[in-house]
């Protein structure tokens, strides 16, 4: 009883006051439905993220992957080595540079915090399918620049897009949450393989 009524407070009310704002802020300020669709289904997925849940990595690649190295309803955690996280850090440097420059030749206002989102969501997208830890710092750092950035947006007359902001906030939580999980059932499986060699 007691787990259920912490997972009502921790998980389904926040998902639920969300989901009202953010469909609410999209009758408010008119924002289109293909663009609300999107942000709405997203909390779902951030949901199961933040359970390690495998169901979370939609695309096929994750799942079978996952499913391979299966531990639970998660998978079988793994860390970086230092040579592979200072390679990682000079591809993502090189990688929002180009973003960068790329997006400012087209226009965008916020190009340098937009290449860095860019980068990062799509390196965090690759490391989670990979079952990596060192994901969950990338995720929240990702996170948090892309609330910085709709932020800025919003406060620079766009007003529609606050449906977004709020996402972002959402999403922030939750991957704070699903960080705190990973990295505890990586302990669990890091104890248990000690167990086993022992």
């Amino acid at each position: 009883m007691k787990q259920a009524r912490k997972k009502v407070l921790l998980e389904y009310l926040p998902l639920g006051v969300t989901f009202v704002s953010i469909v609410t802020c999209a009758i408010l300020f008119k924002q289109a439905l293909i663009k609300t669709l999107p942000v709405c289904f997203s909390l779902v997925i951030v949901l199961l993220n933040a359970r390690a849940n495998r169901i979370a990595c939609l695309q096929t690649a994750s799942f079978f992957l996952w499913k391979r190295r299966a531990y639970k309803q998660a998978t079988e955690f793994r860390v970086l080595s230092n040579k592979n996280r200072i390679l990682l850090a000079t591809g993502l440097i090189s990688a929002w540079a180009i973003a960068s420059y790329i997006l400012s030749q087209v226009g965008g206002n916020e190009y340098v915090l937009d290449g860095l989102v860019l980068v990062l969501g799509f390196t965090v997208t690759i490391m989670q399918m990979l079952a990596l830890i060192d994901s969950c710092p990338l995720n929240i750092l990702n996170v948090t620049i892309s609330l910085t950035l709709w932020t800025r947006i919003i406060l620079n007359g766009s007003i529609a897009n606050v449906t977004y902001l709020i996402s972002s906030a959402y999403t922030l939580y939750m991957v704070v949450r699903a960080a705190m999980k990973w990295i505890t059932l990586y302990k669990e499986q890091q104890k248990a393989k000690a167990l086993e060699e022992s």
